[in-house]
Formats: C-alpha cells, structure tokens, sequence
C-alpha cells in the first residue's frame, strides 16, 4: 500500500464501500440464516418441532376416513375462469378457507371422476391412498388464488 495511485485508492474505496453497503443491506437475512443453522428455525418458532407450520390434515385416513371435527369440506365450484371446475374447499371452524383441492365427483379436476352414488368417505379414501395418477383430483392454480377474491371485499387486486 506504500505507493498507490489516486485511481488505485478510487477503486479499494469503492470496493470497500461497497461490501459495507452489501453487508448492511443483507444483515438481517445473515442473522436469520445463522439463526437458523443454531437453532432450526430462523429464530420463528414453529407449532410443530417436525412439521413446522403445515396445515392441520383434512382427515385421519388409516383404517376408514374420519373427518377432521376442526374443518368442514365443502364441495363447490370454482369462479376464476368460465369453464367453473369442481374444487373442495377446507373450512376451519371460524369460515376461513384453508385450502382449495379438486371435487373428485367432477369430471373437470379427475380424468375418471368418481360415480356421484359413491359416499363420501369412500370417495375420499380413495384420493387419501397410494394410486398414483388415476385417483387424484386437482384444482387448476387459478382457483386456489379466486377464493380469496370471493372473500374479500374488493377484488382480486385488494384495493
């Protein structure tokens, strides 16, 4: 550092006045990520030591179907586009939807839609299995992100 130029100073000043910069906009991302690595959860506590903040399941599925008491499904139509899917939405106890998925009894959200005479339970058991492809039921992405326009005041656009 005996003999620098003016211009050589310009660029360790710029160099060094930028890292700071760098630093101080990125240290509270820094700080999460360390608190992460020491404690596992960037310093937010979780509901759950292992499954974090995941939904509550819809239903216990191991023997037969037993539906969640917390939450009500209710099998509706999606309004995001003109084609209006079937879709099934989970409602917790306060009338808040929790998650959109498809109607399994609509032909528009399963490639074989199941016959409208099966029950309910059956019906879900089914999607609740190991069947790969030929037992799902699925919802386009724009109907997830609509049920909040129907439930907010204004539209989509949360003016």
């Amino acid at each position: 550092m005996a003999n620098l130029t003016r211009r050589q100073w310009l660029k360790v000043g710029l160099a060094v006045g930028g890292m700071v910069t760098f630093g101080l906009s990125y240290r509270d991302v820094a700080k999460r990520a360390i608190d992460g690595l020491l404690n596992g959860t960037s310093g937010k506590v979780t509901r759950d030591r292992i499954f974090g903040n995941a939904l509550i399941p819809e239903a216990q599925a191991q023997t037969h179907w037993q539906q969640n008491p917390q939450q009500t499904i209710a099998m509706t139509q999606c309004f995001g586009c003109w084609t209006q899917c079937g879709i099934r939405a989970r409602v917790d106890a306060d009338g808040k939807v929790i998650r959109i998925a498809g109607n399994p009894y609509h032909p528009l959200s399963q490639e074989h839609p199941i016959d409208p005479s099966v029950p309910f339970s059956k019906a879900m058991e089914q999607l609740a299995g190991e069947s790969g492809l030929d037992a799902r039921s699925t919802a386009c992405a724009r109907g997830p992100r609509c049920w909040k326009a129907c439930t907010v005041r204004y539209d989509c656009l949360n003016q």
